[in-house]
């Protein structure tokens, strides 16, 4: 089963509680005995389906920009060390980055 936090559990509950009070299907076997002992409560029929893990509804959760950056960037790193392995393994020169200056720069004019 998937964690969440408290605020998406407490959100995925809701949403399916509501979900149910407008009738949609329930997705757990629960005998007619158990809806009247749970009152045919759609809240307590939301949390079942949740601990049973049959509630249909995902979490997308965003990754902060910054984060996203930094995963790019040490991406960006590893594929130029795989690309200069790459190449000493062929017996070539490894290709300098665009970023790094590169030894025949022409002079600047003034």
């Amino acid at each position: 089963m998937e964690t969440h936090t408290k605020y998406e559990r407490a959100r995925l509950i809701g949403a399916r509680a509501l979900q149910l009070s407008m009738g949609a299907p329930i997705n757990i076997k629960l005998s007619e005995k158990d809806l009247e002992k749970i009152n045919y409560s759609t809240l307590e029929i939301a949390k079942l389906e949740y601990e049973k893990n049959a509630i249909p509804i995902e979490v997308k959760r965003v990754i902060p920009k910054e984060k996203t950056i930094k995963l790019m960037e040490e991406a960006r790193i590893k594929a130029e060390e795989q690309a200069k392995k790459k190449a000493i393994e062929l017996g070539k020169e490894p290709e300098s980055s665009e970023d790094e200056p590169s030894e025949e720069a022409p002079a600047e004019q003034e």
